[in-house]
């Protein structure tokens, strides 16, 4: 049964003596998109400062009572917040991983470095090796100046 039915339904019982409709309302759930945008409008129309502003909105929403109003725009804030927070904590992770990344970056280069340094002192010493042994006589400069004067 749709709100339509519904609505047309309570409106005959309403008023009838032993009747009540109050269990025959539909839940605080607006399944259908039109009562969405009803109340969307409504709120729109009736600001905050607007007198008996729920009683209006819910006039503006066949079927709706002013309860029924009232609890779905909570769960709309509610369901806004939510993503908002949602997206924020995204964009938190999203900057936090960059900095990661940037950190690895950085020691990746520096070990890179690092390695290129003892590989290149490696290949120095070979060659120092291979010098004093081709070449008995040959004395290789140190480039500090106190142990120099111990090679001779």
């Amino acid at each position: 049964m749709d709100g339509t039915q519904k609505s047309f339904i309570q409106g005959d019982l309403e008023g009838q003596p032993g009747c009540q409709t109050s269990n025959m309302e539909p839940e605080h759930e607006f399944r259908e998109a039109e009562e969405q945008k009803l109340l969307e409008q409504a709120l729109k129309t009736y600001p905050v400062n607007t007198p008996e502003r729920w009683e209006k909105i819910a006039e503006a929403v066949p079927g709706r009572t002013t309860k029924d109003c009232m609890k779905r725009y909570k769960e709309l804030v509610e369901m806004l917040l939510t993503n908002e927070k949602k997206k924020e904590e995204s964009v938190k992770l999203h900057l936090h991983l960059e900095e990661q990344v940037k950190v690895y970056q950085i020691e990746k280069k520096e070990e890179d470095s690092r390695d290129a340094a003892a590989a290149s002192r490696a290949n120095l010493a070979g060659q120092q090796d291979l010098d004093i042994c081709c070449f008995p006589g040959l004395i290789i400069p140190s480039p500090d100046p106190a142990t120099a004067a111990s090679f001779v």
